[in-house]
């Protein structure tokens, strides 16, 4: 009779175990349509509520699509932590064509104080991206190109300056002139 009891609560307790995980289940599938359905019909900004990350980076393509950049960068960056690496990496990567897309709207001759700095912020996120995964096609054709719009010298020449033989040295310090090298 003692053996029938615990035989019947143990089954109670596993079909109540198994319906809470079915419920949960249901639920997981439930969101997942709507984010998708959001998805499908570019509701980004819906998509937000309904799956995390996922939903965040939804509404960060929503804004860079719409041209806002600064709200789309924002939601990119709160991706930069995330556990799921090939989100973080579309996140980078979104990121950076922010900057790319933001520089090349504007003119360089009238705005070179505004473009350069763009663009350099982009190269910045494409290498961080290169570092997380060297083979990322996209993001290497983006990097070449946003070197050959602002490109980098490792050597830079020396202004040809009439009367200037050599170089300059300049030191700022309260020591002697005897003590300086």
């Amino acid at each position: 009779m003692a053996l029938n009891r615990y035989l019947t609560w143990g089954l109670i307790s596993v079909v109540a175990i198994s319906l809470l995980a079915l419920t949960f289940e249901f639920f997981q599938w439930y969101s997942t349509v709507r984010y998708n359905a959001a998805i499908a019909e570019s509701r980004f900004k819906d998509a937000e509520t309904l799956r995390g990350d996922a939903g965040v980076f939804a509404v960060a393509f929503a804004h860079h699509m719409a041209q806002e950049f600064q709200d789309a960068r924002q939601a990119y960056v709160r991706l930069e932590h995330t556990h799921d690496v090939a989100l973080k990496k579309e996140a980078l990567f979104n990121l950076a064509n922010t900057y790319l897309e933001e520089g090349l709207a504007l003119d360089v001759k009238k705005e070179p104080d505004r473009v350069l700095p763009l663009i350099e912020l982009a190269k910045n996120s494409y290498r961080e991206l290169l570092q997380i995964d060297s083979q990322y096609w996209d993001a290497k054709y983006n990097l070449e190109r946003a070197l050959q719009l602002a490109p980098e010298n490792s050597v830079r020449q020396n202004d040809d300056i009439k009367g200037l033989r050599g170089t300059i040295r300049t030191f700022n310090t309260t020591s002697d002139e005897a003590e300086l090298p």
